[in-house]
């Protein structure tokens, strides 16, 4: 039933989007974007996930943009953030944003301007990676997505 679960999981429009983005590893989105607009993409992520800690996934689904919420419910998302909370464990202290990207137009999305920001978080069972994606919506950003995944430490080399 899990397996079955977690294939749910991939298919969700809002989880192909990261994927996608993340697939494309768009190392120039942060020198391409103004400084105030990547600062705000970063602090609509940083607050999203904060809303994730405090175990408010119906409310982080309610701020999700329109793409997010025509392809996933709201039980759904409830579902997925839940599911993160017991593969990683304890919500993280301190995040550390590691990388933005950019997508403007991509003809693989809905037209228009996508960023995502991925952070490097501290988490009870494990460390992770955590990505936010978001979408322009006229003056601010607006989250559309989010995917999380394990850190798997990477063994000394052998001498």
């Amino acid at each position: 039933m899990k397996n079955a679960r977690h294939r749910g999981l991939k298919n969700s429009l809002a989880l192909q989007l990261c994927a996608w983005l993340m697939a494309l590893g768009l190392s120039f989105g942060a020198a391409a974007q103004s400084a105030s607009s990547a600062d705000a993409a970063i602090a609509v992520a940083q607050q999203w996930l904060a809303v994730a800690d405090t175990d408010k996934a119906a409310a982080m689904w309610d701020q999700s943009s329109p793409l997010m919420k025509n392809k996933e419910g709201q039980a759904f998302w409830v579902n997925y953030i839940a599911t993160m909370r017991n593969t990683l464990g304890s919500p993280a202290s301190q995040r550390v944003w590691v990388a933005l990207e950019r997508e403007i137009d991509n003809p693989a999305l809905p037209p228009g301007e996508f960023t995502s920001v991925t952070f490097v978080s501290p988490f009870s069972k494990t460390r992770a990676w955590e990505k936010v994606a978001l979408v322009r919506n006229g003056n601010q950003w607006v989250p559309v997505g989010f995917q999380y995944g394990a850190i798997q430490a990477t063994p000394a080399p052998a001498k």
